[in-house]
């Protein structure tokens, strides 16, 4: 009887080795994971990555022909160089050059260091980011790309003068097509998070464009772009009473 007990205690103990091994083993890999950055959150536990590459097995199911890529413009990293988007890059440094006089003629440090401050939650938004993009690359893209929306933006809201609004719905949308470049900024990889509108809105006085009372920021009120979209077509619940001063961006489409 005492035989068997003793080879009773000996099999718990071997079974119970190998449990605490594995156990050991994905506590290490979490630590892992967890340290490398993949584990990007924010307050409550939320992942911030918002930003996704078209899953190309839906082509399988839906065709070939439901997936298009940018025709016109690249807005962030997914696309960002491809030969036949560069003519708009230009369109974006005019963008830039008119973002700073509406603001008053700030220098453009003043809206490079925001970005900087953020750069680490802004690469976090993106799911699949090249980790070869250097941080002068990425910020700038960012401001680029950040300007290039807002001054779209603020002509379609009308918030700047006339002489001001020559963006790039003068400039270029006649020539090349307005559906085409609202299609581009729509797509699901085509996107900047909507912190970087939030920076480049809050970085000073602005002519011609509201602010709200003293002490509270204007939002964008998006994750990107194609999040504004979908609020504007599914609606958005009201805000709580302390966010009731924020940007009206939403009502623009």
């Amino acid at each position: 009887m005492r035989r068997q007990e003793e080879e009773t205690t000996i099999n718990i103990k071997e079974d119970a080795a190998p449990t605490s091994c594995w156990a050991a083993d994905i506590t290490k890999d979490y630590k892992e994971y967890a340290a490398s950055g993949s584990l990007a959150v924010a307050g409550g536990g939320r992942s911030l990555k918002c930003i996704f590459k078209w899953p190309h097995d839906l082509e399988k199911l839906l065709g070939e022909d439901i997936y298009r890529e940018p025709q016109m413009v690249a807005i962030g990293p997914y696309h960002h160089g491809r030969p036949h988007l560069q003519p708009m890059e230009r369109h974006k440094k005019n963008a830039l050059f008119r973002i700073l006089r509406l603001s008053g003629g700030l220098p453009v440090s003043i809206f490079v260091e925001p970005l900087k401050q953020v750069e680490q939650k802004l690469r976090d938004h993106y799911d699949e980011l090249d980790p070869s993009w250097s941080s002068d690359s990425f910020i700038q893209m960012m401001l680029l790309d950040g300007c290039f929306l807002l001054d779209f933006l603020l002509a379609l809201d009308k918030k700047v003068d006339a002489p001001l609004a020559e963006s790039i719905r003068l400039q270029l949308l006649n020539t090349y097509g307005y559906a085409v470049f609202i299609r581009d900024i729509q797509l699901l990889e085509n996107q900047i998070p909507g912190l970087v509108l939030d920076e480049l809105i809050n970085v000073g006085d602005w002519t011609g464009f509201r602010k709200p009372e003293s002490g509270s920021k204007l939002s964008f009120r998006a994750l990107h772009f194609l999040d504004l979209q979908r609020k504007s077509l599914l609606g958005n619940p009201p805000a709580p009473v302390k966010e009731q001063h924020r940007c009206g961006l939403l009502n623009l489409l």
